[in-house]
């Protein structure tokens, strides 16, 4: 049975179940599960902020991890976010946090973003620099031709760092189109 929202309406969604799952699967394949939890960092905007109003998805998702959720409605990739610079960028927060951030970040956060400006690169050194051994992007609903160019450029990283060897590789978690997301290498 899917967890429920506080107040028994709506099941949690299936992004949610692909998240968990594909950090679960990420934890297996590296050995951590065996260790103390691993750290996970969750960065997101409004749609992973509004787990917060649910404090039963949020527990279900620190299941076997210490889950450091960073979500806030209008957060962006690399620049301050549109309520009038607020809140801070995951650029801004991932580089204040370092090694703080853990072995595996999940990037949930775009939908603020021009495809132009989402510098995917700029955030994947800050986590190389931060000693981060997994990176799960999730991409977005395509709801419109800017979220499309958005993915292209999260598969295209992905597909890049994976093929060049890079510590910190991606894998695109194509939560947004309703398949099984991956852990990443």
């Amino acid at each position: 049975m899917s967890p429920r929202s506080p107040s028994g309406g709506r099941p949690i969604g299936r992004p949610l179940r692909h998240l968990l799952l594909a950090v679960l699967a990420l934890l297996a394949w590296t050995g951590a599960a065996a260790a103390a939890p691993p750290r996970v960092t969750v960065f997101g905007d409004s749609v992973q902020a509004s787990f917060l109003f649910s404090p039963r998805a949020v527990e279900h998702l620190r299941r076997g991890i210490d889950l450091q959720l960073q979500a806030s409605t209008c957060r962006k990739l690399t620049s301050p976010g549109c309520l009038g610079g607020s809140p801070e960028s995951v650029l801004t927060v991932a580089s204040a946090l370092g090694p703080r951030l853990g072995d595996v970040v999940v990037v949930n956060v775009g939908y603020n973003d021009f495809a132009s400006a989402y510098d995917i690169e700029t955030i994947l050194r800050v986590l190389t620099r931060a000693r981060v051994k997994a990176v799960i992007w999730v991409t977005l609903r395509e709801a419109d031709s800017g979220y499309v160019a958005t993915n292209a450029l999260i598969g295209g990283a992905g597909r890049a760092r994976r093929s060049s060897g890079s510590p910190t590789g991606t894998r695109p978690a194509p939560a947004g189109r309703g398949s099984s997301p991956t852990g990443s290498t």
